[in-house]
């Protein structure tokens, strides 16, 4: 186990939750919120978001407990455990 501390550009990106290391994703949507800074900052907007609301089932951000991306586009994201939504989280 490392000892390193954790340094405030660690914190900013928060983990590298990929499977194959292909960089840290970004919370985009926590319980609900959008956080509209992170979006603009992986360059995507509204539009992109909407289509990706739209491929989980869900009708909006309200849906949608965690969805994150990565340098690659990748798209991990949990639904809220309402009937019908749960079913239709991905990975």
């Amino acid at each position: 186990m490392s000892n390193q501390s954790v340094s405030k550009i660690d914190l900013a990106r928060g983990p590298d939750l990929s499977g194959r290391g292909e960089g840290p994703f970004t919370e985009i949507i926590v319980d609900g919120e959008v956080d509209k800074d992170k979006l603009r900052n992986t360059k995507h907007d509204n539009t992109w978001l909407g289509e990706q609301l739209k491929n989980l089932g869900a009708s909006s951000s309200e849906d949608v407990l965690f969805l994150a991306v990565n340098p690659l586009g990748e798209v991990i994201a949990d639904l809220h455990r309402r009937e019908g939504l749960a079913d239709k989280s991905r990975r």
